[in-house]
């Protein structure tokens, strides 16, 4: 006759009286199995928040470009040109809500009578509209 496979309390699987030592190697092997499934996770999850961090950055930076290129529009519609705009002029005249860190307009040299070019920065990577009909890149102004 076969012996029965039950558990007996007090036993290891092969029938030796369990001990203090046997409870501290599987509360270790069980700790070490979940230290190495929390790294695994960790491992996957890391990059994972990072890309999706620099995408935040660059759909916001994007955004803000596209929010102020109205007000850039506004202002040449006021005065014929682009010369001799400034990011405080647009925000004092035109849209008081445009965030105050981020925005700029490059060297002087970008504002002509018939184009600007406006960048915004958002860690440490810089977009650009380069003009009314441009699109907008990831290119710093000049």
């Amino acid at each position: 006759m076969k012996a029965s496979s039950a558990h007996v309390p007090g036993r290891t699987a092969r029938g030796r009286v369990a001990s203090a030592g046997d409870d501290r190697r599987a509360r270790a092997a069980e700790r070490l199995v979940i230290f190495g499934l929390l790294v695994l996770f960790l491992a996957v999850a890391i990059p994972n928040y990072v890309a999706f961090r620099k995408r935040a950055n660059d759909v916001t930076a994007i955004s803000n470009i596209h929010a102020i290129t109205p007000t850039i529009l506004a202002y040449f519609a006021d005065h014929g040109t682009y010369a001799g705009m400034t990011i405080d002029d647009l925000r004092s005249t035109y849209d008081p809500g445009l965030p105050a860190t981020g925005y700029s307009l490059g060297a002087g040299s970008n504002l002509t009578p018939t184009s600007f070019c406006v960048q915004f920065t958002s860690d440490g990577r810089v977009w650009r509209k380069a003009g009314p009909l441009e699109p907008v890149t990831q290119v710093p102004c000049l």
